[in-house]
């Protein structure tokens, strides 16, 4: 039996590491993480999805952290590594400081109460999306899509004309689906510069399709669809019966499935889809009578085509299935060849009104389809949560810079009261103020170092510093590209250098202390806006608050050798 303290001198270097890996990887200036499989597979990424499934955790404290991780990741599949870096770096503070935790937890309790409103309420942060237009919904897939290193080599002119169609293709999917995320069906070719969007599914064939079609095109198809495998392995482990073998009851159900599909081509069906394996003596048989085999579907390509079909899905080869095949078959209006893949896929089309389509995406990056799918996927998951919530965030760490900025605002105005029920000093307050301040800036992937970050006295979004004592800001925009230079000085406004290496709270100057003004844009004030998703960001902030409070209150940990 093995006692760990939570504050045992172990746990902090393996926070620390865990927390700089996370923020090495954030935005589009972060790194790449290679993973190894035990096979000595590599997989280069910089998905919070794939990384956070990947990683080889021994730590219970750390385990726990990635479970607050995935659940962020599992509801919204965005802000994973956001959620990370801003929960491991406020338990970094917790365990380091002399201060008691049980106060500290109760003052960032507090703070995120602040953080929460604020991003529930805020008239001058919030963004309200107008959904009649696309605008908003481009901008927010092309943020995703820049904010990945993985996906494009480099940002030149090639690479933002790549970015901007695929961001086009995801917005026009979505709405084809009629914001359906499942009914998109995502692929990637690495083989051509070809992307489209296609009504229907897309399947990537083999040389033995090809053959089968023979760059026809057919009409009318009756199809038969199986979820169960049409092999001599069984799908589940079957209780052992006396006197028969495994090997005979996987022969017996391969001979029943011969069956099945013998009858079904004699009654006319020309295409045979299993969601799982189909043995290979049945496919070259099949082949031989012309029919088109497609295997290995998976779950949502054989949802999608048992929509488009009408076809209801085989999942048994028992008898009572068999004879009612003329009720199990259904029907696609058109299987071809896609030449424009040069006979890579094959497009299976039913009505034009399911909702279903293909989303066909090339990657630049040797070997990043299974990464271009993983990010599409977000971006589709982000798109799905604009329509519902209709509220965007700026994006790039202005948001970032505005809370921290409120914080500092809420602490000056409420932190006598807080010191009244906390029963703690202003130094604690302050100090505990900053830990957040640092952990959302760090979080947001900002370049807090010395002269490289500033914040404007008027809307409090961040700004690019140019490090030089004569010319504070170095661009026209800020970070997200809402707030124009012109905007700021305009409202006789100022800038100020962010700097987290001083003492006290960031933002602890008076202007910091003044109400920031909201900024309407117009109505194609949002095109070229780098924005955030307001129910995801909101959510990311509040799990890692929640678990880093729910992990100091542990004390000790007791794991049975």
């Amino acid at each position: 039996m093995a006692f760990v303290l939570i504050d045992s001198s172990n746990l902090k270097p393996a926070l620390d590491g865990f927390c700089k890996l996370l923020a090495a990887l954030t935005g589009p200036q972060g790194h790449l993480c290679l993973l190894v499989s035990p096979v000595d597979s590599f997989t280069l990424t910089s998905s919070s999805c794939r990384i956070i499934a990947n990683l080889p955790i021994g730590s219970p404290i750390l385990q726990f952290a990635l479970q607050c991780i995935k659940s962020q990741i599992d509801r919204y599949r965005d802000n994973g590594l956001y959620c990370g870096i801003l929960l491991s770096k406020l338990m970094i503070h917790l365990i380091d400081c002399s201060f008691p935790v049980p106060a500290s937890c109760s003052i960032l309790a507090t703070l995120g109460l602040y953080l929460q409103s604020e991003l529930q309420n805020s008239a001058e942060l919030r963004l309200k999306v107008n959904l009649d237009s696309v605008q908003p919904f481009v901008s927010i897939a092309k943020s995703i899509l820049f904010s990945k290193c993985s996906v494009f080599e480099g940002k030149g002119g090639e690479s933002i004309a790549l970015a901007n169609k695929q961001a086009t293709l995801l917005v026009r999917a979505f709405l084809h689906a009629e914001a359906n995320v499942g009914n998109v069906l995502l692929s990637i070719n690495d083989k051509c510069n070809h992307q489209c969007l296609l009504p229907g599914v897309l399947y990537p064939c083999t040389d033995g399709e090809q053959v089968v079609l023979a760059g026809g095109s057919w009409r009318s198809v009756p199809i038969l669809l199986f979820s169960v495998m049409l092999t001599d392995r069984l799908d589940c482990n079957e209780k052992e019966i006396p006197g028969v073998e495994l090997v005979d009851r996987g022969k017996a159900h391969l001979e029943a499935a011969e069956m099945f599909i013998d009858k079904a081509v004699s009654s006319g069906i020309r295409i045979i889809a299993c969601q799982k394996v189909v043995h290979p003596s049945l496919l070259l048989k099949l082949k031989r009578k012309g029919v088109l085999v497609l295997q290995r579907l998976g779950k949502q390509m054989t949802n999608s085509l048992e929509m488009i079909s009408g076809a209801t899905r085989v999942s048994s080869l028992n008898t009572s299935f068999i004879e009612s095949l003329s009720k199990l078959k259904g029907c696609l209006e058109n299987v071809q060849q896609f030449e424009e893949t040069d006979g890579e896929f094959i497009l299976l089309e039913g009505p034009s009104n399911s909702g279903i389509c293909s989303l066909l995406l090339t990657s630049r990056a040797l070997g990043q389809g299974a990464e271009l799918k993983a990010v599409a996927q977000q971006v589709l998951a982000a798109l799905n949560q604009v329509l519902q919530d209709a509220v965007v965030l700026p994006g790039a760490g202005c948001t970032e810079v505005y809370l921290c900025s409120f914080l500092s605002q809420q602490v000056q105005q409420h932190r006598e009261k807080i010191c009244a029920r906390e029963k703690c000093s202003v130094l604690h307050i302050n100090t505990v103020l900053k830990w957040l301040q640092e952990g959302l800036m760090l979080s947001s992937g900002l370049n807090c170092s010395s002269g490289n970050l500033s914040v404007d006295s008027v809307y409090h979004h961040a700004w690019k510093g140019s490090g030089e004592i004569n010319s504070i800001v170095d661009t026209c925009k800020c970070n997200c590209g809402l707030i124009s230079s012109v905007d700021i000085k305009n409202s006789n406004g100022a800038w100020t250098i962010v700097s987290l290496n001083q003492s006290g709270p960031v933002f602890s100057d008076s202007h910091s202390h003044a109400q920031a003004q909201p900024f309407t844009p117009s109505p194609s004030g949002l095109c070229d806006v780098v924005l955030d998703v307001c129910s995801t960001k909101k959510s990311a902030i509040a799990i890692a608050l929640d678990g880093c409070i729910a992990i100091s209150n542990i004390g000790a940990i007791v794991t049975k050798s």
